[in-house]
């Protein structure tokens, strides 16, 4: 968007828009959030055949890094993925061909494994200057690093915690928290590990402002899977078609790392 000048707001194309380069299919997963590859997109590529040899990436971003990575590991074991595309249209085995188009998947600052990416809220904070040097040394200290399920007789460290959370504001209202779904998937980092093995190539990118899902949490569960580096960190943020540096914080780690076999 323009600068705003008083009258109604004027928008501008998006030079860096993934439109320009690729065709984006949006799809509910799960409905009213469905688990529905099988039918929803399988249904669309029923109605544009002509699509079918083009290469497939998964990709969405927040808490949708829980359900993405199983999508794409269903996706992937759906069958041989060898088939060749100059079968008839009216033989056509689009599950089989959703494994020959998928190539991959993109996720930005996903929901993964609580351990990382809860566990990387405190330090992340003390990051960005939220909470300063002696409160976080001292919640370190008294909860040695462990932030979730902290033991209740640890009394220092739950009033460290309530320090570091006093004057933050509990609960947004902007969610559908009433849809009958379960939250049964505690950690997807087991699935990025099978896909990596299986050579689909990924892009984990991380804003670096999002407290919810830090790009701290991110590293280390990336850093979990014990990946071969075949090229060392650079910024890489443009504005305006300059490169400019990124926004300076004193940790271990960077904001945006892509992963690829």
């Amino acid at each position: 968007m323009v600068e705003y000048n008083g009258s109604l707001p004027t928008f501008v194309l998006n030079p860096y828009s993934w439109t320009k380069v690729a065709s984006v299919i949006f799809v509910d997963s799960p409905v009213g959030t469905g688990f529905l590859y099988s039918r929803t997109l399988q249904r669309w590529l029923l109605s544009h055949t002509r699509f079918i040899a083009n290469p497939l990436y998964i990709a969405s971003d927040s808490y949708s890094g829980v359900v993405v990575p199983i999508i794409v590991q269903k996706i992937s074991e759906g069958t041989d993925k060898h088939i060749f595309l100059n079968t008839s249209i009216a033989s056509l085995d689009y599950k089989s061909h959703l494994v020959t188009m998928l190539q991959g998947y993109l996720l930005g600052n996903p929901a993964t494994d609580k351990k990382f990416d809860v566990n990387s809220r405190v330090p992340f904070a003390h990051c960005m200057a939220i909470i300063p040097d002696e409160l976080h040394e001292s919640a370190k200290r008294s909860c040695n690093g462990e932030y979730v399920g902290v033991d209740s007789s640890n009394i220092q460290c739950a009033n460290d915690l309530q320090a570091i959370s006093n004057g933050t504001i509990r609960w947004w209202i902007r969610c559908n928290t009433d849809l009958p779904y379960k939250r049964d998937v505690k950690s997807t980092v087991s699935y990025h590990f099978y896909l990596n093995r299986k050579g689909y190539r990924a892009l984990i990118y991380s804003g670096d402002h999002d407290m919810i899902i830090p790009y701290i949490g991110t590293q280390l569960w990336i850093k979990s899977l014990n990946l071969s580096i075949v090229d060392e960190w650079r910024q890489q943020l443009i504005h305006k078609g300059i490169l400019k540096p990124p926004h300076i914080c004193y940790c271990k780690g960077k904001s945006a790392i892509a992963i690829q076999p």
